[in-house]
């Protein structure tokens, strides 16, 4: 998958990336992504909801972390901002709730979209 996305980045808009995948990690695939040049945005899905396993999906390049099991009012919240902003990503930026709505914020503490 990361090989098509990479092949034709101009196709893939959005890539959700859950973390256990049969060939690599999530973590892995986000970094190759952004190493490659990829410049959409990318969503990390987890169901591993620890601090440290946040920061290293974070780390590897992803915009945001949404925790398993999908919530529909996560997907809303995420598609109302990409109609308003669009696909880009922001370097050294992540996106946070804020009052309903994301956010674009350098402060990493602020991991989860609560739902």
């Amino acid at each position: 998958a990361v090989e098509m996305v990479l092949q034709d980045p101009a196709a893939f808009h959005l890539v959700f990336m859950d973390n256990l995948m049969p060939t690599m990690s999530g973590v892995e695939a986000t970094r190759q992504l952004r190493k490659g040049g990829y410049t959409h945005l990318v969503v990390g899905v987890t169901g591993n909801v620890l601090e440290d396993d946040l920061a290293e999906y974070l780390s590897a390049g992803a915009d945001l972390i949404l925790p398993k099991p999908l919530k529909l009012a996560s997907l809303n919240m995420l598609f109302r901002f990409i109609g308003h902003h669009g696909f880009a990503t922001r370097e050294g930026m992540i996106l946070v709730e804020h009052s309903n709505k994301l956010r674009w914020t350098p402060n990493p503490r602020q991991l989860l979209l609560k739902g």
